[in-house]
């Protein structure tokens, strides 16, 4: 959480010992910390989104499709997964998203 600057939101938000469940809760899911996954994943759905044309429209429908399984996540759902099987497969997803970023945007300029 140090890494990300999380820490204080953490007490903030839960106010007792980190615990994991809370973090990965915090780190993954929630919206309202900046550094999160679901946060940043949400402002790259709008920055594609904003963009003009339509040679991003793969890489835009992939930050949209992921942003929504995070919305509609929950932390007990990728407890039940299993966090590290869950981020094992959502992992793959961002780099497959970063290649079609890389495709739509940077090649094609």
């Amino acid at each position: 959480m140090r890494a990300l600057s999380s820490f204080e939101a953490y007490t903030e938000v839960y106010r007792d010992a980190p615990g994991a469940r809370q973090v990965a809760e915090l780190l993954l899911l929630r919206a309202d910390i900046p550094r999160s996954l679901r946060a940043c994943l949400e402002e790259m759905d709008v920055i594609l989104a904003s963009l003009p044309g339509v040679n991003g429209r793969p890489a835009q429908r992939m930050a949209a499709e992921m942003d929504a399984r995070l919305r509609y996540t929950s932390i007990d759902e990728i407890l039940n997964e299993g966090l590290h099987e869950w981020l094992n497969e959502f992992i793959p997803m961002l780099a497959q998203l970063g290649d079609a970023i890389h495709t739509s945007y940077l090649e094609a300029a």
